[in-house]
């Protein structure tokens, strides 16, 4: 390479600097933007999204109330076979922890294994309680 050569590839290097300083500014400046916009690209589809599970929400609400209308239940369960209870059907027990084992008026169909229970009680065993639910009382 000779001595021309070398000056003029001198000269041509000191503008490359000033122009890489302005295009390295403007590429960054590209990147930003193209960044931001992909980000509110997201953000539409998010917030689309969002209205479609807040309607898709409100229909499931409308639905669930209109399924559990009373009315609705009534006319609908002599179709699945369901009658009214009679006066003396329905029985509450009560019981505490401290004793675990109740009379049932009636006495079990098929009676508890080992239980030695005269009629018209039969007794029966009732499970541990759940963690979480306290003390005595109607369960």
């Amino acid at each position: 390479m000779n001595r021309t050569e070398r000056v003029t590839l001198k000269g041509w290097t000191k503008w490359l600097v000033v122009l890489l300083l302005p295009f390295s500014a403007l590429s960054f400046d590209t990147w930003l933007n193209v960044g931001r916009l992909n980000r509110d690209f997201e953000i539409a589809e998010m917030n689309q999204r969002l209205k479609q599970l807040g309607e898709a929400l409100d229909g499931l609400r409308i639905e669930q109330a209109r399924l559990e209308r009373q009315d609705r239940c009534e006319m609908e369960a002599p179709d699945l076979g369901l009658v009214k209870p009679e006066p003396n059907q329905i029985q509450i027990v009560y019981y505490t922890d401290a004793n675990r084992e109740i009379g049932v008026p009636g006495g079990v169909p098929g009676g508890v294994p080992g239980s030695e229970a005269k009629p018209p009680y039969a007794v029966a065993r009732l499970s541990e309680p759940r963690p979480g639910l306290s003390g005595s009382g109607m369960r």
